[in-house]
């Protein structure tokens, strides 16, 4: 302890009454500074090269012939009974029930996670909070 007052009295003494708090400011101007050139040394993104190769242009501009054909995979057919409804009636009922829903197939999973994990964290929130109540002493809370 009587390191960092020693500390603080020859900052004080070289700075004025506001050193430490110059000091702190420097330090956050180094942090930013460290920041902004990690960012500009950054590797490209793999995803990209990825998403430009899907589209079939190459970082010259040229356009470049598509890899894949759009048939099917041979190894995933043997799960295609599991993956794809089996007759028109089930490929119905299950748009149907989308389309009455409003909902896409896309966010059909980020839909229903959501309100199981709204209600379990309101529960935890109501948890504690009566734990704090009852387990505190009065005067403590």
């Amino acid at each position: 302890m009587e390191l960092l007052s020693t500390i603080n009295v020859a900052i004080q003494d070289m700075l004025g009454p506001l050193g430490p708090i110059i000091i702190a400011g420097a330090l956050g101007l180094i942090m930013v500074a460290l920041t902004v050139v990690m960012m500009l040394r950054q590797p490209k993104d793999p995803m990209e090269k990825l998403k430009r190769a899907a589209s079939g242009k190459v970082d010259d501009g040229k356009q470049r012939e598509q890899l894949r054909q759009g048939g099917h995979n041979q190894q995933l057919d043997k799960f295609a009974s599991f993956l794809e409804p089996q007759d028109t009636d089930e490929f119905g009922n299950v748009s149907f029930n989308y389309a009455r829903l409003d909902i896409s197939p896309k966010t059909l999973c980020g839909t229903s996670i959501f309100p199981k994990w709204f209600w379990e964290s309101l529960v935890l929130l109501v948890a504690s909070c009566t734990s704090a109540w009852f387990f505190l002493p009065m005067g403590q809370t």
